[in-house]
């Protein structure tokens, strides 16, 4: 199966809108990377990226200004899909209030 064909099964599985729970894989500058759970085999995952950039709206919340308050790795989050990031296969999250 290809990247694409990959890409669009995701995208046919974890549509714009759902809830979905996700796990902390890593924290950079720039958000917070999550495991969505979507493995088509053994070595290949798809991630979803809580931006810092993310504007808050109804449902969902930005991530705090400080570094130390946000999600550590490890941790457990209940996210909410808003878009995908073709370029990059990545799905664009922001956390549940």
């Amino acid at each position: 199966m290809s990247d694409i064909e990959k890409w669009n099964e995701l995208k046919s599985r974890i549509r714009v809108g759902d809830e979905i729970e996700a796990n902390v894989f890593r924290v950079e500058s720039y958000g917070v990377l999550v495991d969505i759970g979507f493995q088509i085999e053994d070595d290949y995952k798809f991630s979803g990226i809580i931006d810092i950039a993310l504007t808050p709206k109804p449902g969902i919340k930005a991530l705090p200004k400080k570094l130390e308050d946000w999600p550590s790795v490890g941790e457990q989050v209940t996210c909410v899909v808003l878009a995908y990031r073709e370029r990059n296969f990545e799905v664009d999250l922001g956390i549940k209030t």
